[in-house]
């Protein structure tokens, strides 16, 4: 192909919202995969990762918001304020 662009199924990286990237940062201070934490809450880890992204598909996690907080040991308003947050930028 001259001067064309090739079109690849490669999908693009989503963005973390400021929820997901908070709970990112708590797991890895607290040295749990997301993988784990998404069996401590009874979800796959596929459920759970769609909390933590931006954009159409994702999952509000509003339900989870008091389980979240109480085995991450953080203030359940912040983490409401910042799904709020997150999900009004996606």
């Amino acid at each position: 192909m001259q001067g064309g662009s090739i079109m690849t199924d490669k999908k693009m990286p989503r963005e973390l919202s400021d929820f997901g990237m908070f709970l990112k940062i708590e797991l890895v201070k607290k040295g749990i995969t997301q993988e784990d934490f998404a069996k401590q809450l009874g979800m796959t880890a596929s459920y759970f990762s769609n909390l933590l992204y931006k954009g159409k598909g994702t999952r509000s996690g509003t339900k989870y918001l008091p389980e979240i907080a109480e085995k991450l040991d953080v203030d359940i308003g912040q983490l409401y304020k910042l799904l709020i947050k997150s999900k009004k930028s996606a």
